[in-house]
């Protein structure tokens, strides 16, 4: 379902009171089963307040300009490099506090089942087993990097022509990013600690690191503040954020500013020396190197 506009607060919540029983859509469509159905959102907003939602598994970035979205006791910004994931039947606030477009998009429970049971289950089990368990998957809440495979999904998502086509971009999101999920825990479990709690604790420290890189990437981002965010000294981050991302603060940087670039190069007409700007290298010539090293190609090359 495709919406340009937020269903009314009090409808959307006294439907989430009684799980879209009556399976009525905001534009008053039947829907094919009670629960959250399958939602993208794509609306031009603007000083838009809508507090303490129990949603299904929702995705939050926009097109344009900013949100904050409170989920898991966290205060999140995302941007149109950036998105935000909260669970099912976790409560969430969204704030647009200035003009933005915002593309959401709400996982039905049913799909989210479905999916994350098929992820979850061996190519076997599901031949002996196909009729589906209810089940979830629980993601960090935390930002994520838009990279090209998530850009293209939503350019996709942005025009689909059929519920089969929705439903299959949709599952092949959740497959990837629970593949994701699944390789952070693999790493979590990796870290050199010996208390659960502690190893919780410390991931949940490097993550707040790994937001502020990723919405602040085009400024100075150095490794004392990144300290001071974390509460870690310097180089323990520096030991476990290795560890944890299989890259050093500084090489995450590197790449999430390159990986940007790229995007500049692709969709804009900016000139090398306002794109190295614009991802937070000030000196073009050094900007050139690293692209080559990271590419193979000198950004000039790449743009032709």
């Amino acid at each position: 379902m495709f919406l340009h506009e937020f269903p009314d607060i009090h409808w959307l919540k006294a439907q989430i009171k009684t799980g879209f029983e009556n399976q009525l859509s905001w534009d008053g469509r039947k829907l094919k089963q009670p629960g959250w159905p399958s939602v993208i959102l794509n609306a031009k907003a603007n000083k838009v307040h809508r507090e303490n939602i129990t949603g299904p598994l929702s995705f939050f970035t926009n097109i344009s300009g900013n949100s904050l979205v409170n989920a898991g006791k966290k205060e999140l910004s995302v941007n149109e490099n950036t998105f935000l994931i909260s669970n099912s039947k976790q409560e969430y606030s969204l704030h647009i506090p200035l003009q933005a477009k915002t593309f959401n998009i709400h996982v039905g429970d049913k799909l989210a089942s479905e999916v994350w049971y098929y992820a979850t289950h061996s190519s076997k089990y599901l031949l002996d087993s196909p009729e589906e368990v209810f089940t979830t998957i629980e993601f960090h809440n935390r930002v994520h990097w838009r990279d090209d495979y998530f850009n293209a999904l939503i350019g996709k998502l942005a025009h689909y022509e059929s519920e089969t086509e929705e439903q299959e971009l949709i599952g092949e999101l959740l497959l990837r990013l629970a593949d994701t999920e699944i390789k952070h825990q693999q790493s979590a479990n990796q870290l050199k600690v010996a208390k659960v709690a502690t190893r919780e604790e410390i991931i949940r420290r490097l993550y707040l690191a790994a937001d502020y890189i990723y919405s602040n990437f085009n400024k100075d981002v150095s490794l004392g503040l990144l300290s001071r965010i974390s509460c870690l000294s310097k180089f323990h981050l520096v030991r476990l954020f290795k560890e944890y991302f299989q890259e050093t603060p500084h090489q995450f940087i590197t790449r999430i500013r390159l990986e940007k670039s790229v995007c500049h190069l692709k969709s804009s007409d900016f000139g090398i020396k306002e794109i190295s700007e614009k991802v937070g290298i000030k000196n073009a010539s050094s900007f050139s190197r690293l692209f080559r090293h990271h590419f193979g190609v000198y950004p000039s090359q790449y743009k032709v």
